[in-house]
Parts: structure tokens; sequence; C-alpha cells
């Protein structure tokens, strides 16, 4: 739907979005065109797919921004190692997830700067954390 990317349409050159649920790109395109974006760009399939398509066509993303829901980055990570963004925002919702996730960048090259936890699910005790992390090259 574009809730995390779209916040960065004005400062970013393009964005592309890459979701498994079509409806959610209807809904990125809806709010795209309700706000009058220029270089907003979604599409639905797999992610780890697009992002290897990226890393060997050896295009450059300055950020990439992930929610990579319950399961965590898996096999999105050795692509995200390839492409080599200058940051990466990460939201997670399981702390043994974002443990392993953030393991897996930092062995990459990775330093947390800055860790946010958010309250999305009140009077839960679910806590989404979203962590901003840059590259040390």
């Amino acid at each position: 739907s574009g809730n995390l990317s779209l916040q960065f349409a004005d400062g970013a050159r393009t964005i592309h979005g890459i979701e498994q649920n079509r409806r959610a790109i209807g809904v990125a395109h809806s709010n795209v065109e309700k706000n009058g974006l220029q270089g907003c760009h979604y599409v639905a399939g797999d992610a780890v797919g697009h992002l290897w398509k990226n890393a060997k066509a050896r295009n450059h993303f300055d950020c990439v921004i992930i929610d990579p829901g319950r399961a965590g980055l898996n096999q999105a990570a050795p692509p995200l190692g390839c492409l080599r963004p200058q940051s990466i925002v990460h939201l997670c919702a399981s702390p043994e997830v974002l443990a392993r996730d953030i393991g897996a960048l930092v062995r990459q090259g990775y330093l947390i700067k800055r860790l946010i936890g958010l309250e999305s699910f009140p009077q839960t005790f679910q806590v989404e954390t979203l962590t901003l992390l840059e590259s040390v090259d």
C-alpha cells in the first residue's frame, strides 16, 4: 500500500515497491495518484526475485526499506548484500526475527544507526521495531 515508502516520495528520485499482495499494490497506486506523486512504481511479485534481478543488473539503490513479515529476511539477505544500498530501513514485529535479520546484515557490513520501538497494536504486548542500518563502506 506504500505505507512505508510513500513517506519518502518527496525526497526520492524514484521509489520501487514490491509486494506479493496484489490488493496492496492497487492501494499503493491509488495513494500515488491521490497524492499526485511522481517516480513511484509498485509491482506485485516476489521481493527476493526482484532483489536478485536488480543485483544481477548491477542497479543501485541508496536506501532499501524492508518489511519482511514474520518469516524475516531469509533469502533476501544475500541479494541485499549484493545491492549494497547505503541505508536499509528494516521493520520487524518479532524480536527473535529482528535479532537474526540484523545479525545477517551486520555480517554483511552494516551498522545499526537507530532503533525505534513502535506500538502498532495498542493494548497488546506486540511491539514493532524500526531499525536504520547504514553501510560501513
